[in-house]
């Protein structure tokens, strides 16, 4: 069975590891012809606050700053740029249905037990809800395919 592949997601969370899975994306992005759509989720700002002062939220530019500096090796390959604010899994389900998304190509943190109930996992959230294939790499090294066909 041969999948058309017309557009790859690659949410973000801007760290070394949360960009981990770049490069596979923008393959498979290549391999496919397809479009490469680079987002990442600012959440809702909601204050620290400290004894000695509120931690200010991160500039929405800074962020962007960040993810235009993010592009596949491969100049052949298009793609796109999208900071989005709000939950992270719900704006990355959200996006993948309004463009209409072939595949989501994401790091996952690797986190268990206690700090994975405690923090919860976005990727997890976007396996289970996600309306399109999902590919998810756990670490730069070891690429974990867990490829899950869209539960209808």
């Amino acid at each position: 069975m041969n999948l058309p592949i017309r557009k790859v997601l690659f949410p973000t969370d801007l760290s070394e590891r949360g960009n981990a899975a770049l490069e596979l994306a923008a393959s498979i992005a290549r391999d496919n012809q397809a479009t490469l759509i680079m987002a990442h989720v600012l959440e809702r700002f909601q204050p620290m606050v400290s004894a000695a002062a509120i931690v200010p939220p991160v500039e929405q530019h800074e962020r962007e700053e960040e993810l235009r500096k993010l592009h596949p090796m491969d100049p052949e390959v298009p793609f796109e740029h999208r900071v989005l604010q709000g939950p992270p899994a719900t704006m990355i389900l959200k996006l993948a249905d309004e463009e209409g998304v072939d595949m989501i190509v994401m790091s996952t943190h690797g986190r268990t037990g206690v700090a994975r109930f405690l923090m919860g996992s976005v990727a997890e959230e976007v396996v289970r809800k996600a309306s399109c294939l999902v590919l998810t790499a756990r670490d730069p090294l070891h690429f974990t395919a867990e490829v899950v066909a869209a539960q209808e």
